[in-house]
Formats: structure tokens, C-alpha cells, sequence
């Protein structure tokens, strides 16, 4: 039977998950019934003796999609476009469930969740197809498929009990299912391998690491050996979706990536090189006024690599060889940009983990650290990170690892002079924007800040005011020109041309904290009003020479 195009039709009309609900059809639900009857009734006169094979009769398996499909017309599964019988081609049985996963699958993982940011929406519907053409072909990876799906459904939803009772049963029979088939096949089949690699986003989503780490080394021994051994029959698609999921893992953790980033270059070289070559002569142009402190050559790659992308994805997409190559270039690249994150801040820990690192190096470093962290915020949208279910007192590991490090930065600097640390202004300020930005984001989540306006208690908004003061900034046109000579990207809401404004003048107008004047020539600030200015809670300490107790930079 050739293949067709399967429309997913809204399980549940006004589900936070859908992006805008669909009109049912009874008239269509009613007539395609009928027709898996017929069609299921004649198929079963041909094959009695195989069904009898079967570990459940035929009849029982019509009489459970009957029933999942009559008394819910809203709920009437996925259908085909044409005649032909839906479940044909289908490996597992299309309950109402199914169908929600499927259709949460498609319209929201796939188009807000996955990868929003960086690519084309054209590289997405390729990864949705592809993904449901190659997971739903054989009741393993099927099985998988929906396993790790109602388990990314469960993290959003955490309190409902028959989605959590239903996660159990989906995991329970993956996993048998899976076991079973590796029994029989080894490990060497494209069903098991497609079965192992959605264990181990199940596991992931579920913020597990050990069953990740376990399934997630499986996977990449199964990968290895297929592409050593020349048949390199892993679609593009599904390589890098499994990529960006362990980059989003290990950013969420903090810790090492399971596939080896220089494995990954040379898996995806013959792809990539045709684009790397289109836009070998734009690389110039993008980088030439790159602040100068990103000297770190694996550092800068990074925010060269983020920079044109910020580029090539703000241009208008045409049905060309060359734009469909850039694509591609522009999914390998977001697909592995977390993980060479991940990898570069767990070499920052290396180094910091030092006990002869000096106090310039261990400024230099924590800089790196936090630049790298706050890059890693940046190129993942909230809606994926959110997905990945790690809690830590105070916060999720990312945030709780910012706010220590930032901390950490002035206290160090304050044995420097300011000669070396003014050079690190910039990045400086595009750090603490980053994380300030996150920071009035979840505060406007909870409706607790309107648009235009910061929050003067916040910790990352009031140390990004006072680091704008220190190099004179007053208004959010000299930030942004700043914060552009490192990597400008704010595709989403609150812009800093909202807030940016605010929180300056809070800490510099009248009723702020006090007013800030250069005291000296080496660029140290203090507040004019003295002893009546009140301190700040946390420490938070100039760049250059001891100030005075009662500076808002000091404790």
C-alpha cells in the first residue's frame, strides 16, 4: 500500500498543547469506522489460520479499536487522507491515547518544543514525518516511540493520575517488548536500535540519568558499529534528534555528553561540508567585531557558530539546492550545539577544580564558565529545557550554577587590577542581560511583573544594572550595541527595551539605591549619597579598587 499523508486530527479541543483547535468531523469518524469494519472483516476470512498464531484473537483486537474509536467521535484517531484503511501500515493499536500522544507529538514537540529557535520549520515537519514513517514500521520502536512521548506528556502535567498510571503501562511494555526483541534479533537490528534510542529519550525527559546513561551508551555502541561498518543507515533526522536530546540532558545536568562531539563531526562531514562551503565567505563578516576578550579558540567557535546562526536563520528561505543545504547545516549545527556546550563548561570545571590557578586564571575561567552557561540559555528555547525534569532546592542546576559562579566573579576580580578585568566589561554585561532576561521571563510567567517593568529585588537584574553603570550605560540603545559585539538574540518576550530602561534608572535615579559618579580614573564607582545608601543582600563587588562598606556593590 503507498504511503499517505496522516493527518492528526485535535484530540481534545482547547489541550494546552495544541496551537489552535480543529473542527471534528463525526461524518468523516463514522464513515472511516464502517470502513475498517468491512476492510478488517474481509482481511480476517484470508488469514484465520495466522491469526490463530496470534497471542490475542483478531476479533478481540477489532472489538478494542471499535470501541476506541465509536462512543469518543471527538477522539476518532489518526486518520488517513484517501480510503485506505489508517491501520494498515500501523504496529500498535490507535486508542484515544495513542492518538493524543500523536497529535501532542506533531503539533507541539515537533513545532514548538524542538529546536524552535535555530531552524527552519521546514527542517522540523521533515523531522516530524520522518520520525513517525520510521518509529511507527515495527511494534518495538513503536512502543518506544509512545513510551518516551507520554512521559515527556507526564512532565508537563505531573498531577494527573491517569496519565501517570497510563506512563507506567507504556514503559512496562516498551521495555518487555524491547527485551524481547533483542533476544531474538541481537542488537544489530534498525527496530531495536530505534527501540533503545527512544528508551533512552524517555529516560531523559524524565530527568533519570542513570537509565539514560545506560540506554544512551547502548545506543551509541549500536550507532558506532553501524557506521564502522559502512552501512550507515540512520536517517539524518533521528541522528540528530537524539544528539540534541543528550545536549539537552547534559546541559541540564552539568555533566559530559554520552556521543563524543568529534564522532559526531565526522558522522555528519559529507552533509555538512556542501553548506560549510556556501558559507565559508560570510564567516568574516559575522565575526569582525566579536568582542576581543572571546579568546579562547573552542569559546569563540561557539559564539561564531551562535552568531551565524543568528544570521542565516533571520533570512528569507527560498526552494533552493543551496538554502535546502544550509538547512541541514543549520540542524546539525543546533542539534549538537548543546552538547559541545555541555562538553566545553564541564573542561571549565576541570580547571577550576585546580589548586595552583591563579587569581587571573581562576577570573579568566569563571568569565568562560558563566559566557558559556548563559550561551547554553540562550540557543535552547523554554519550552525544551522545561521537558528535561531535574529539580535542585532553589531552582533547576543551570540557574542555581549561574547565580554561583556570577557571585564568585566580582570577589575574585577584587584581587586584580582593573587594567586586566575592564577588558572583560563587555561579556560581563551580555552574561548578567542573559541571565536577567531569563530571570524577568519567569517572573512574568507567574504574573508577577508586567512588561515594561523589572524587579528591583531580582539577583540577576540588579547586578546587570549595576555592571551598566559601571561602564556608563544609560539607555538601552549603548546596551544593545554591547551586548551585539558578543551575540544579540531575543526572539522572545520580554525584549530588553521593556525593562532594560527601568532597572537602570531604579539604581541610578532618585529613588534608587543612590547615585553613581566616577571616583577615579581607574573606573572605580561610588554612590555620592555615603553612609545613607543602603547595602545590598548579596555580594556583589567592583572590578577594581576596595570601595567603600556601604557601596551597593558590597554586602
Amino acid at each position: 500500500m503507498p504511503k499517505q499523508q496522516i493527518l492528526f486530527l485535535s484530540p481534545r479541543t482547547g489541550d494546552t498543547f495544541q496551537q489552535k483547535a480543529q473542527k471534528d468531523e463525526p461524518s468523516i469518524a463514522k464513515s472511516h469506522a464502517a470502513r475498517v469494519s468491512q476492510n478488517r472483516t474481509r482481511k480476517k476470512k484470508k488469514t484465520t489460520t495466522a491469526s490463530r498464531l496470534s497471542t490475542r484473537p483478531q476479533g478481540d483486537q477489532e472489538l478494542g479499536l471499535s470501541q476506541s474509536l465509536l462512543p469518543l467521535p471527538s477522539l476518532y484517531t489518526s486518520l488517513r487522507t484517501g480510503n485506505s484503511d489508517p491501520f494498515a501500515s500501523c504496529s500498535v493499536e490507535v486508542t484515544p491515547r495513542v492518538n493524543e500522544l500523536l497529535h501532542f507529538f506533531t503539533d507541539f514537540y515537533g513545532s514548538q518544543a524542538y529546536q524552535r529557535n535555530l531552524v527552519s520549520g521546514t527542517f522540523r515537519a521533515d523531522f516530524v514525518r520522518k520520525t513517525l514513517d520510521f518509529a511507527l514500521q515495527n511494534r518495538t520502536s513503536a512502543q518506544a516511540f509512545l513510551s518516551s512521548l507520554i512521559t515527556l506528556r507526564s512532565c508537563l502535567v505531573p498531577d494527573d493520575v491517569d496519565l501517570e498510571r497510563d506512563k507506567e503501562r507504556f514503559n512496562r511494555e516498551a521495555l518487555l517488548t524491547l527485551q524481547t526483541d533483542m533476544k531474538e534479533n541481537g542488537h544489530g537490528s534498525s527496530q531495536v536500535l530505534m527501540g533503545v534510542k527512544f528508551r533512552f529519550m524517555a529516560a531523559a525527559f524524565e530527568g533519570n540519568i542513570i537509565e539514560a546513561t545506560m540506554q544512551g551508551n547502548l545506543a551509541k555502541e549500536m550507532l558506532y558499529h553501524q557506521w564502522c561498518s559502512g552501512r550507515q543507515s540512520v536517517d539524518v533526522h533521528e541522528f540528530i534528534h537524539m544528539i540534541y536530546v543528550d545536549g539537552q540532558l547534559a546541559l541540564k545536568h552539568l555533566t559530559r555528553t554520552i556521543l563524543d562531539t568529534e564522532w559526531i563531526d565526522k558522522v555528519f562531514q559529507p552533509i555538512a561540508t556542501p553548506a560549510e562551503k556556501l558559507i565559508e565567505p560570510f564567516w568574516p563578516l559575522i565575526n569582525a567585531d566579536m568582542d576581543h576578550s572571546i579568546d579562547h579558540p573552542p569559546l569563540r567557535a561557539l559564539f561564531a557558530r551562535a552568531r551565524m546562526t543568528r544570521y542565516l536563520v533571520s533570512r528569507s528561505i527560498q526552494d533552493t539546492k543551496e538554502d535546502r543545504c544550509i538547512d541541514i547545516w543549520l540542524g546539525i549545527g543546533s542539534g549538537t550545539f548543546q552538547a559541545r556546550v555541555a562538553n566545553y563548561f564541564c573542561a571549565v570545571q576541570r580547571h577550576l577544580s585546580r589548586t595552583d590557578l591563579s587569581a587571573a586564571d581562576r577570573f579568566t575561567w569563571l568569565t568562560r564558565g558563566a559566557m558559556v552557561l548563559a550561551l547554553g540559555t540562550i540557543v535552547s528555547s523554554p519550552e525544551s529545557m522545561a521537558l528535561y525534569q531535574v529539580r535542585v532546592p532553589g531552582g533547576d542546576r543551570l540557574t542555581v550554577k549561574l547565580r554561583e559562579i556570577i557571585t564568585q566573579i566580582p570577589i575574585t576580580a577584587s584581587y586584580l587590577p582593573h587594567s586586566l578585568t575592564r577588558n572583560y566589561d563587555c561579556v560581563h554585561l551580555w552574561t548578567y542581560f542573559v541571565c536577567a532576561q531569563n530571570e524577568q521571563r519567569e517572573l512574568q510567567k507567574q504574573s508577577a511583573l508586567p512588561a515594561y517593568q523589572h524587579s528591583p529585588t531580582a539577583f540577576f537584574s540588579r547586578i546587570f544594572a549595576a555592571q551598566a553603570c559601571r561602564m556608563q550605560l544609560s539607555q538601552w540603545a549603548q546596551v544593545r550595541r554591547s551586548l551585539e559585539r558578543v551575540v544579540y538574540f531575543d526572539p522572545l518576550i520580554p525584549n530588553g527595551a521593556f525593562w532594560v530602561d527601568d532597572a537602570i534608572s531604579h539604581l541610578t535615579g532618585p529613588t534608587g539605591p543612590g547615585s553613581f559618579a566616577l571616583r577615579d580614573q581607574q573606573g572605580s564607582y561610588l554612590p555620592i549619597t555615603g553612609s545613607e545608601t543602603a547595602p545590598m543582600t548579596e555580594t556583589y563587588k567592583l572590578f577594581s579598587t576596595p570601595v567603600s562598606s556601604n557601596s551597593p556593590y558590597t554586602r
